[in-house]
């Protein structure tokens, strides 16, 4: 995805249509004050807060929660 100028609000929306259609199911958002994105997952039953500074490091974790068994 290219984002050198573009507005990060564009980009931001692209990246957030591109998780929902990948992860319906999973809750995901931008973070305005933390300026982190942020997903809720369901990890064996139970919702987990999972949090990336972008979305190279949001997916493995949201992927990750699917597959891990339980710490």
């Amino acid at each position: 995805m290219r984002t050198v100028g573009r507005p990060p609000e564009v980009v931001r929306a692209e990246i957030l249509a591109e998780l929902r259609r990948r992860f319906p199911e999973v809750p995901c958002w931008w973070g305005p004050y933390t300026c982190r994105w942020w997903a809720m997952v369901s990890w064996h039953g139970r919702p987990r807060l999972v949090e990336a500074l972008n979305l190279e490091e949001l997916l493995p974790l949201i992927i990750a929660t699917r597959t891990r068994p339980p710490v």
